[in-house]
């Protein structure tokens, strides 16, 4: 999963309310994953600086909740953290 990028995973399950919670990711072909807190999630995100330096950023799992995964990546050059949140969807909202 390391070559897919975070916006075509889908959370499949968590558990949570436990000492550490896991969550079961899968990508576009239904390929599962289990993954914990400070995990790198994904493929690497090139993103181009002011300064036209490009660098590489990875998603992190920062925490795992009920229906939820929330996952932050920090950009080196100014230091700002940047979340995303990965939601659990119902079998109606999946079509």
């Amino acid at each position: 999963m390391a070559d897919t990028p975070v916006a075509s995973m889908e959370l499949s399950a968590t558990v949570s309310g436990v000492t550490g919670p896991t969550a079961m990711v899968a990508d576009e072909r239904g390929v599962g994953r289990a993954i914990r807190r400070g995990d790198v999630l994904g493929a690497d995100e090139l993103v181009s600086l002011a300064d036209g330096m490009t660098v590489s950023l990875q998603w992190r799992v920062e925490r795992i909740e009920p229906e939820r995964l929330v996952l932050v990546r920090e950009d080196p050059s100014c230091g700002a953290t940047t979340s995303r949140v990965l939601a659990m969807h119902s079998e109606n909202e999946r079509g």
